[in-house]
């Protein structure tokens, strides 16, 4: 059972360091000097002067955007507004990668010291002309070293492309939530008035219902990974009792609350009290539908029994 929960906010972490590895997709060896440059995200520290802010891989394939040297830290966080740093792999005579990368810091203690670290996914660069058999940009070998269908874009049949679930969409990065181009995953991002946050165990319920079913994944392990972000609770000044009519009072909450950059990933759910003046559980915008609403609010145990 796997659930996820964006925990990670803008905060100000005094020694940190962004790093990963890039290799040669044709023959899996590290790749020494590609360039791995920041296109989007927020850079703190000495080492940020220089524009734009790059680091280049070392023999062993390696980059560090390192805030633990004195001579030139970077502590590289999304630009406001964003939830993902955006970067761009690169060298002569290869196919550039744009990777989505959300720092989701860790910490190990050094010298007495809590310092904090992220590592973003291994690249596997691909020389220029390199096949690639079903056209998404990742070239045959590459998809060899990643364990995905070189003739199918979608390896998994999640409607998730293969290089979305490995590098990112849109601004997101869908590796950190726990994507896997080798098992369904299912994303929905959950908003909710005061006093109607779902219970952790009712989720985990959920979760592990989805892991339980009879569904057969590439990776050889059934189920369907549910992917859930609480995101965030509705304004007290926004709360609309009545969703009537239901879409497009839901559709003004939405608006304000949803980034559309999540749309081609994330299914939207607003946990609310009820809609079109009923007392129903709740309704999908349609089946198969990308939004739905829980409206429990009303009952006479609040939430719902299950909640």
């Amino acid at each position: 059972m796997k659930r996820v929960f964006l925990l990670f906010g803008a905060v100000s972490l005094l020694q940190a360091c962004t790093y990963g590895v890039v290799n040669n997709a044709t023959t899996g060896s590290a790749l020494n000097a590609a360039t791995v440059t920041v296109l989007n995200g927020q850079c703190s520290g000495s080492g940020c002067s220089v524009t734009p802010v790059q680091e280049v891989t070392t023999s062993s394939g390696l980059y560090v955007f390192d805030a633990y040297s004195t001579t030139a830290s970077k502590i590289i966080l999304p630009s406001s507004g964003e939830e993902a740093i955006t970067l761009m792999v690169s060298k002569s005579g290869y196919q550039p990668r744009i990777v989505y990368h959300k720092p989701k810091y860790e910490t190990i203690n050094y010298n007495g010291e809590t310092r904090y670290y992220t590592q973003v996914p291994t690249v596997y660069l691909c020389p220029l002309g390199s096949l690639d058999s079903d056209g998404d940009s990742i070239c045959n070998d590459a998809e060899a070293r990643y364990g995905t269908n070189a003739y199918n874009s979608d390896t998994d049949g999640d409607r998730l492309s293969d290089a979305a679930e490995l590098f990112g969409w849109s601004g997101v990065d869908l590796a950190t939530f726990g994507a896997n181009p080798k098992h369904k995953d299912v994303f929905i991002e959950i908003d909710y008035y005061p006093g109607l946050k779902p219970q952790s165990a009712a989720i985990d319920k959920v979760v592990q219902a989805f892991a339980d079913a009879p569904v057969n994944n590439p990776d050889g392990v059934s189920g369907i990974n549910l992917i859930i972000d609480l995101n965030q609770q509705i304004a007290a000044a926004d709360v609309d009792n009545d969703l009537n009519p239901a879409w497009t009072d839901f559709d003004v909450i939405k608006n304000k609350y949803y980034h559309p950059r999540r749309t081609a990933v994330f299914h939207y759910a607003l946990f609310a009290n009820r809609y079109n003046g009923g007392s129903s559980s709740g309704l999908s915008r349609g089946i198969p539908a990308h939004d739905f609403i829980v409206s429990l609010g009303n009952w006479s145990t609040p939430g719902g029994p299950c909640s």
